[in-house]
């Protein structure tokens, strides 16, 4: 580690940071707070990574078919 740190060069260039990608870059989407124990947060990460899901689309997927039902 500390060889690749001392590869460093820290300026004050302004660089571009990329574009954010993906199922979740939707500026309409905010960032929420769902409490839950370890063993179900591991068993939700499993489950979204097995349907190619990110963690939130998947629990933001179970959300909106539960109300599409209601």
């Amino acid at each position: 580690m500390n060889e690749l740190m001392d590869r460093l060069k820290f300026t004050d260039t302004e660089v571009e940071l990329p574009v954010e990608l993906g199922q979740d870059a939707d500026p309409a989407l905010k960032p929420r707070s769902v409490k839950m124990s370890d063993d179900l947060d591991r068993r939700v990460v499993a489950r979204a990574v097995s349907l190619g899901l990110s963690k939130a689309a998947y629990i933001r997927s179970l959300v909106e078919r539960d109300l599409a039902q209601a």
